[in-house]
């Protein structure tokens, strides 16, 4: 999550921030395109990071999977489409890498409380 949040934002305000974007619309590139080509590149690049990870958890690691792979697989690539768009939400917000990773960073403990992944099991509530 965090990845994709960081990655997204820092490309989208570079391209900003160089004069990029501007360029691409100057050449006749859609707003709609931009945004579907930094989508497709993100995804791929989800794609690679989700194929890592899970080998790695599942054969280096052996840890065992109780459940099928596939929803272990599409609950991932989900988070991190979910980054993916906070990102591109704090791109639109800062005009600098600087504050992008901040509020990245500053959002980021907030996400994990509300979550619940801090909080013991037994700590919840019973309905």
């Amino acid at each position: 999550y965090f990845l994709a949040v960081a990655l997204t934002g820092e490309a989208f305000i570079i391209e900003r921030s160089s004069g990029l974007l501007d360029r691409s619309w100057i050449a006749g590139v859609r707003p709609s395109e931009i945004l579907a080509s930094h989508i497709l590149v993100q995804f791929c690049v989800m794609m690679v990071q989700t194929l890592v990870t899970l080998s790695t958890i599942l054969l280096v690691f052996k840890i065992p999977c109780r459940g099928p792979l596939e929803w272990l697989a599409a609950i991932t690539m989900l988070q991190g489409l979910a980054g993916m768009s906070f990102g591109f939400l704090i791109s639109g917000l800062c005009d600098s890498q600087a504050v992008a990773m901040q509020l990245s960073i500053g959002s980021f403990y907030p996400n994990l409380l509300l979550s619940g992944i801090l909080w013991p099991l037994e700590g919840m509530p019973a309905y």
